[in-house]
């Protein structure tokens, strides 16, 4: 149960908050600007004890002593990785290089990326709690809420700032008895007012949650909207349907789940739309709505937040109401799923047609291949199937010798690039993408001078700083520069990552619907 030292007077509860409003936390706030930023580390007493005069005792290290394994839910080599990866690198340039990740490149690079943010790996020089936070923010912008949680409470760190994340990660998967334990086992920090005032109303604490509510007033401890929607939540002012509500700027996980708890429907939260990808988890529950559980599920799946099983589950769950937009991409799975049950190649062509047009604009169409793979593999061979996207799909869906016998000599050099790519066999000669990918899979340098700068953080002992930049360059998707790509593809396979290369690759190329 969450519990704060009762407020024993509005002056008390003045002089709380007084205290509230002091320093800044020692670490940087998160470049996320939309975290609740819960809680604020008190400063530290008056009362310390002096300083006996005299040297200081010498602090003693040893040169070389191994560092330990840092916190993460993966095994290193499970994951493919190098315990060591991080190698000579110190924390805070790894961490910087991380800020500047997007996580918005193909499927394939961003799952890279969520596997090397999870991984358990020998801690860089100078890690910390700083740089757990940055791996788990990285996973935050990217809708992995889950994950970022798991990862967060696998570390021995229960520092203000890690309570902080695990209080906003509570909420956006809705345990919020959680994330108020989180903010109640802080020490030596306060919660701010609003979060204070949350966790007393949602433990039944009402009358203590209107104190602490005046007194975030009287102090200015509110924002004008903070106050506005705590007044809001504790029933003190009625919320009317469609009612105009000023709103909190940013919206935090803690102002948006306040926001639901009232009432305020969409047309409140319009004008923030598309709200980050970790804030969709809230519309994944079983008691969301048809509409808004797709509509969830397509943006954490397209962010690599999500795995794609749950969005087709979504797609299924029910008969579509309407028709257009997320009615018309559940009704062509429906319709595809058919189909395959029928087994008719005409239909299944297209079938399979129509869902591609109606997935691929969202940046779904690796996550189409990948839940049809396996049924689109059984398909006997049939004339009808010739011009459909079945031999895109099942190359890009995962490698498959049926890839060969649906590729003909004919077919684009984009599809037989990305069969070469898959299978790997020898690429024929295309355009600058297709020549960079067929460069960096040859013997021979690719890349250029990037990838020489690329390779010399290796030789030097910084393999993880290279992976990083990778990921950055990838960041651009299907439309990365073909030096860049390169690159990226020669670095990986030096790292041991051919598998990710060759998928990197495939999607790349096809990731994108033409024509």
């Amino acid at each position: 149960m969450f519990r704060f030292p009762p407020t024993a007077s509005l002056a008390a509860g003045l002089a709380a908050l007084a205290a509230a409003s002091g320093p800044a936390p020692a670490e940087p706030r998160s470049a996320i600007p939309w975290l609740s930023d819960a809680l604020i580390v008190r400063p530290p007493s008056e009362a310390r004890p002096r300083a006996v005069p005299g040297p200081r005792p010498i602090e003693v290290s040893v040169l070389g002593a191994p560092r330990p394994l840092g916190a993460g839910l993966l095994d290193a080599a499970a994951a493919g990785l190098a315990p060591g990866l991080w190698g000579e690198s110190s924390a805070l340039r790894l961490r910087l290089l991380i800020g500047r990740v997007r996580g918005t490149g193909v499927p394939a690079a961003q799952e890279m990326l969520r596997t090397l943010m999870l991984a358990r790996l020998t801690e860089p020089r100078g890690a910390g709690t700083a740089f757990l936070l940055a791996r788990a923010d990285m996973l935050l912008r990217m809708g992995a809420v889950e994950e970022a949680r798991e990862l967060l409470a696998s570390a021995d760190d229960r520092a203000p700032e890690v309570l902080a994340r695990l209080f906003d990660t509570g909420l956006l998967v809705g345990d919020q008895a959680a994330a108020c334990r989180a903010l109640g086992d802080a020490a030596g920090a306060e919660p701010r007012p609003l979060a204070r005032i949350f966790c007393l109303a949602r433990d039944g604490d009402w009358r203590g949650a209107a104190g602490a509510l005046s007194a975030a007033e009287a102090a200015g401890g509110l924002n004008a909207a903070e106050a506005e929607l705590a007044r809001r939540f504790l029933g003190l002012v009625e919320t009317r349907p469609g009612e105009a509500i000023a709103l909190p700027d940013p919206l935090t996980p803690l102002a948006h789940v306040m926001l639901l708890s009232i009432g305020a429907g969409p047309a409140a939260l319009a004008d923030l739309a598309p709200l980050p990808p970790a804030f969709y988890h809230h519309d994944l529950s079983p008691q969301a709505p048809p509409r808004a559980r797709i509509l969830a599920a397509e943006r954490l799946v397209a962010a690599g937040g999500l795995g794609w099983p749950v969005l087709f589950a979504a797609y299924r769950m029910a008969k579509p109401a309407a028709s257009g937009g997320v009615w018309s991409r559940a009704a062509a799975v429906q319709a595809l799923d058919r189909a395959l049950d029928q087994g008719a190649p005409a239909a299944i062509a297209a079938a399979l047609d129509a869902a591609d047009a109606a997935l691929s604009p969202l940046g779904l169409r690796v996550a189409l291949a990948q839940e049809y793979h396996a049924r689109l593999v059984a398909l006997p061979p049939d004339p009808a199937l010739r011009d459909s996207p079945l031999a895109e799909l099942v190359v890009l869906g995962g490698d498959s010798p049926l890839a060969d016998r649906l590729v003909a000599p004919d077919d684009t050099l984009t599809l037989r690039a990305a069969l070469a790519a898959a299978r790997g066999k020898p690429f024929p000669r295309g355009d600058a993408r297709i020549n960079a990918i067929a460069q960096a899979f040859s013997d021979g340098p690719a890349g250029g001078g990037h990838a020489a700068g690329l390779m010399r953080l290796i030789e030097t002992g910084r393999p993880g700083e290279a992976l990083i930049r990778v990921l950055a360059d990838l960041d651009a998707g299907t439309r990365v520069d073909p030096v860049a790509l390169a690159a990226a593809l020669s670095v990986l396979r030096r790292l041991g990552q051919e598998s990710a290369a060759r998928r990197i690759a495939v999607e790349t190329l096809l990731a994108e619907r033409r024509g």
